[in-house]
């Protein structure tokens, strides 16, 4: 009887230890997923359209090359009378809309047309 027990529980071991494994698979692929192979996908997508942008980068995204163009920003003076503050607030915004120009979507072009004021 012991030793049916002791073959019962190696078995039960077994099968908790092969969850564990199928646990964690699931939790690594789907976490793989969400971070890497959807926005890809959604990279491509979006590229196959014609709209440009900066490329997926999985840890640090545009953060180094944000903190690189305030420096710079905040270098330079502005000059006197200057009202074109947008380069210098948001330097990553306005390089974006440099390069790549103004992408709108239609639902918010059609909202702002249908707003009561």
């Amino acid at each position: 009887m012991l030793m049916m027990l002791g073959a019962a529980s190696q078995w039960i071991l077994a099968a908790a230890a092969a969850a564990a494994v199928a646990a964690l698979l699931w939790l690594a692929v789907s976490t793989l997923e969400w971070a890497w192979w959807t926005p890809r996908r959604l990279e491509r997508a979006l590229r196959a359209q014609g709209i440009r942008g900066n490329r997926y980068r999985l840890f640090t995204g545009d953060v180094p090359e944000n903190v690189r163009l305030n420096r710079e920003a905040r270098k330079k003076p502005l000059p006197l009378g200057c009202h074109d503050i947008i380069p210098r607030v948001l330097p990553m915004f306005s390089k974006a809309v440099e390069e790549h120009g103004i992408v709108l979507s239609l639902q918010r072009i059609s909202s702002f047309n249908t707003k009561q004021y």
